[in-house]
């Protein structure tokens, strides 16, 4: 609300007898914005604007709330739903990335250990030791319904930035370094037609291939050999790879769109 911009006219006035109702009525001013400047004047002797402390609400304003209001009500899974009636999810190429280690992860359920008749019931039978810091590879891929990318190892130590996405691992899940500026420039010049953040849910390993298949695929080979160095994991993940049939691809790219009926279900959660 702006101050009155006759304060001292009001404050004259009751500094000459004139009653706080009398003021009032005069220039149609609300009697308790009149009492308000009286009491200023009673007490500092002055009318001045009263300097307010803190940051202004310049940004909560009613456009503003509409816009983030929207943003909240917005349903990515719909809007990609949309999208997927008019575009082929077969001709998309989902990509993702993942660190490999030597240790490879047990599976309680699927892992079986054959031991010796008099070790049926000692410690190795009941606890999986594990490195603290088990040696690894970072591991980029990508696939389509009927073509697999070659897998891209990163180096040890490299930090993922833009420039590391660009030259080496580029890809689009959008991760930090993945909605670079220079990146997304990267993506606009080369490769128009691309999921924005906008587009895609974030965080939904339940809507890519490579999450809730190819990683587990990749896995189930590695625990059936016995890895030892990272050398040997390169050449255990190449074949791996290579070994994927174009078949299994194509179902495992076909699932995308029953999922993505399944997400946008009410009250559905992943």
């Amino acid at each position: 609300m702006r101050p009155y911009p006759h304060r001292e006219a009001v404050a004259r006035l009751a500094e000459s007898g004139e009653s706080t109702t009398a003021i009032a009525g005069k220039p149609s001013i609300p009697l308790r914005i009149v009492q308000r400047i009286i009491k200023q004047w009673n007490e500092k002797g002055n009318v001045s604007i009263k300097v307010k402390s803190g940051r202004p609400r310049s940004v909560n304003t009613r456009k503003n709330r509409a816009i983030i209001k929207k943003r909240i009500d917005r349903n990515d899974s719909i809007s990609l739903k949309r999208l997927f009636s008019v575009r082929r999810v077969e001709d998309v190429l989902w990509t993702d990335e993942k660190i490999f280690t030597v240790e490879v992860a047990h599976n309680a359920q699927h892992d079986h250990l054959i031991f010796k008749p008099d070790q049926g019931h000692t410690w190795k039978r009941k606890i999986v030791t594990k490195s603290l810091f088990s040696k690894g590879l970072m591991v980029w891929a990508g696939i389509t319904a009927n073509k697999e990318t070659p897998l891209l190892f990163v180096k040890r130590n490299v930090k993922i930035n833009a420039g590391t996405y660009q030259e080496e691992v580029l890809k689009k899940d959008w991760a930090i370094a993945d909605a670079a500026g220079t990146t997304i420039a990267y993506l606009d010049a080369n490769f128009p037609g691309y999921l924005t953040k906008d587009q895609w849910p974030y965080n939904s390993p339940y809507l890519i291939p490579l999450d809730f298949a190819i990683r587990g695929y990749l896995e189930q080979k590695l625990r059936k050999r016995s890895i030892t160095n990272l050398d040997q994991l390169r050449r255990e993940l190449n074949q791996a790879w290579a070994e994927i049939d174009a078949n299994y691809l194509r179902r495992t790219v076909k699932s995308v769109k029953p999922r993505l009926e399944d997400w946008v279900k009410p009250g559905k959660t992943q």
